[in-house]
């Protein structure tokens, strides 16, 4: 039991005081600076080698694997090629279509009501509202989706011998 506990105030710890297990691993004796700031947030910054011999010495603590030494141009030199104003990617919505049932006095209601349910996933209630719309009035919009979805349930609905159709909604 106390071993359990342990682990678990250790885990407390680690979330909570991340800058001890950090000190407790050694990075301040690694060559790194741990920099504490107001927000919480914790930043870790290679040392400069006290060691350095000179400006073009090759010491094994001049050279980090994940920072690449680039040379880089002088900043006053101007770019051979202008930067291209970019305009804004602009997002269009996809277009509406409805799925509307159809009514088809052969068929059992309460098997028209199933397999909405079982299309569309709605539940008993909004299945049993739309059949009653389309046994009424001759058409239920069931819902408005985007066309291949649209299609997708004309298929579904054509393979239980339902008659839908599709319609553009504005």
């Amino acid at each position: 039991m106390l071993h359990y506990f342990t682990i678990i105030n250790s885990f407390f710890y680690f979330f909570y005081y991340p800058h001890l297990f950090l000190v407790f691993l050694g990075a301040d004796r690694m060559g790194f600076t741990i920099t504490y700031r107001p927000e919480g947030v914790i930043r870790f910054k290679p040392d400069p080698s006290p060691h350095r011999s000179g400006e073009g010495s090759n010491s094994m603590s001049d050279f980090y694997a994940d920072r690449p030494s680039v040379p880089r141009p002088p900043s006053d030199t101007k770019r051979a090629f202008p930067k291209q104003a970019t305009r804004p990617h602009r997002f269009y919505p996809l277009p509406r279509y409805k799925l509307i049932l159809h009514r088809n006095p052969s068929i059992d209601l309460m098997f028209v009501v199933r397999s909405v349910m079982e299309l569309t996933r709605f539940p008993r209630a909004e299945a049993t509202h739309k059949m009653w719309e389309a046994h009424h009035n001759g058409r239920s919009v069931v819902l408005t989706t985007w066309l291949e979805r649209a299609e997708l349930y004309v298929e579904q609905f054509a393979n239980k011998g339902l008659i839908t159709s599709i319609e553009p909604a504005f």
